[in-house]
């Protein structure tokens, strides 16, 4: 019954003079250098959401077992 919830948090400000990925690695301790790309809460869902249809996603934006 867990659900999960991934967030970006690369280029999104935490407030004014913050950005979210240096409040994140305040918070958790993470070293100078290391990189916050997203974050994936995980818990039981308060309300249901549809994913996206298969037809709107970005394939050409997308790779499959190899960096483009």
């Amino acid at each position: 019954g867990l659900e999960s919830c991934w967030a970006q948090i690369r280029l999104r400000a935490h407030d004014e003079t913050t950005s979210a990925e240096d409040y994140i690695r305040d918070l958790v301790g993470l070293p100078e250098g290391w990189k916050v790309a997203c974050v994936i809460g995980i818990g039981y869902g308060d309300e249901h959401k549809e994913g996206h249809r298969r037809e709107a996603l970005p394939w050409d934006r997308l790779s499959r077992n190899r960096f483009d």
